[in-house]
Order: C-alpha cells, then sequence, then structure tokens
C-alpha cells in the first residue's frame, strides 16, 4: 500500500510551505489549501484504502472511480480514488468507532486550512490503525528533494505547451532561488514570483514575469475564442509567437536544456 509512499511527499512540502516567510498571506492561503487538497488528499486516500481493507467486509461497495483512474476504482498502487468527501465521510462510518473517530477528524481537517492541523489528524489516525508515521529527517528530504527535482526536470525538457511548462519551471525555480521544492498552484503563481523577485537577477525575473503575463493572456484568448469565433486570431497568435521564444529561455534559466 503506498501509504507511507505519500506521507514523506506531504511533509516535505508542509515543511516548505513553512520556509517560505517571503510570501504574503494570501499566497500562503491558497498554497496550504493546494497542498491539502492535493498531496494531503492523497495520504488520506492512502490511508483511507488501508482501512477499508483491514476493516470493512470484502464485499462492500468500493467509491465510484472518478477520471483519474481511468475506470477501475482505484489510483495509483492500489489507492482507491475517492471522489468527494461525501464517499470518505462514508467509508469512515463502516469503521470500528475507536478508528472511525480519528480518522473522521483528519478528513475533516483535509478540507480545512490548517496543513499542520491535518498533519496531527492523519498521525493521530494512523497510530489509531497501528501505523507509525516518521517525519522526513535532512537526509531524507534532500534524497525526496533530488527526486522531484529530477521528475521535473525531465517531464519540462520535453514540454511544449507554456501552461504546462509554467507550473513545471515555477518549482524548479524555487528550488534554484532558494532550495525549496514548491507546488505552486495557478493562484499563487503572481504572489510567489513577487516573493522570489529580491532573490532573483532582474533579467532572470522579467523572462519568468513575461511568461506569466503571456500565459495569462493566452489562456483567456483561449477561452474568449470558444465563445466567439470571430475575435482577434492575428493577436492570439502573436501571443503564442511571444510565448514559442520564450520558452527555451525559460527552461535554460532552471536548467533544463532546451530541446525536444
Amino acid at each position: 500500500m503506498s501509504f507511507m509512499h505519500n506521507v514523506p511527499g506531504l511533509c516535505m512540502v508542509d515543511m516548505l510551505v513553512d520556509r517560505f516567510p517571503q510570501a504574503d498571506e494570501s499566497t500562503l492561503s491558497v498554497m496550504q489549501r493546494h497542498l491539502l487538497r492535493s498531496t494531503g488528499t492523497d495520504a488520506l486516500d492512502a490511508l483511507l484504502t488501508w482501512c477499508k481493507f483491514e476493516f470493512v467486509e470484502p464485499d462492500a461497495p468500493l467509491p465510484a472511480a472518478d477520471s483519474s483512474t481511468n475506470g477501475t476504482g482505484t489510483g495509483a498502487a492500489g489507492v482507491i480514488a475517492f471522489a468527494s468527501p461525501a464517499e470518505r465521510s462514508s467509508l469512515v462510518k463502516a469503521l470500528p468507532p475507536d478508528v472511525g473517530q480519528p480518522v473522521a477528524k483528519a478528513v475533516e481537517a483535509a478540507v480545512g486550512t490548517d496543513p499542520q492541523e491535518f498533519m496531527s489528524q492523519l498521525e493521530a489516525a494512523a497510530t489509531e490503525c497501528s501505523i507509525r508515521l516518521r517525519r522526513l529527517d535532512k537526509k531524507s528530504e534532500k534524497a525526496l528533494l533530488t527526486a522531484q527535482k529530477a521528475r521535473l526536470m525531465q517531464l519540462l525538457q520535453a514540454e511544449q505547451s507554456p501552461a504546462t511548462a509554467l507550473a513545471l519551471a515555477l518549482p524548479l525555480l524555487t528550488v534554484k532561488v532558494g532550495n525549496k521544492l514548491l507546488n505552486v498552484p495557478g493562484r499563487a503563481i503572481a504572489g510567489v514570483l513577487a516573493a522570489l523577485q529580491p532573490s532573483m537577477q532582474e533579467e532572470d525575473y522579467a523572462v519568468v514575469q513575461q511568461f506569466h503575463q503571456l500565459v495569462v493572456e493566452s489562456l483567456k484568448m483561449q477561452s474568449k475564442q470558444q465563445q466567439d469565433a470571430s475575435d482577434e486570431h492575428e493577436q492570439a497568435a502573436d501571443v503564442e509567437g511571444q510565448l514559442g521564444l520564450l520558452l527555451p529561455k525559460l527552461k535554460t534559466l532552471v536548467g533544463v536544456e532546451a530541446g525536444t
């Protein structure tokens, strides 16, 4: 079961968010919510999957699969893909009371805003299931950081979609500038860039800032074109052209050799 695999990633991202004091309160809030809804939920679902097979009758129905599971009802390493908080709560009700109560608190904390509170509740739930969670030490954190960085660089090298490339490049940029690997949601990009600016070379910041602005403009145009097929295709082509020219610079900036 991949529960123990998911928790180290959660610990790492949680600690790195705490170590990012340059960001304003609004940006940190967005990043914390994103952490809980992404990595936090992955770890919670892994624990719930373990509980399902440990405490619930074998013939009990599984939660419905979402689109990320290809219709199988399970994701990577056999983790059940819970489509909603309601499905998680439904499983919790089927657990023995001594296990269900702490697990229910973890489920509730996952839809909150405090990663530290969620980690505390997740640890308490795991303990009730006789699972001991270990916080990352420096050596483990460094190894995980190195592995995640290598994965992102490999993905970015061949990526040609500007929006996807930006999403891959930003965590690498936070590593380069502050040795922090942060998964940056779209709503937090502007705030993260503002926090990183004092530590960046002026030319590097200008490239990333312009690329971000062009990506936002491109996405707006794509949305507008879906509603009105007669709008300015020439302007959209110009934006895409600028993004195409800047993409190799963005890749080089974060240490990735531009190319296919």
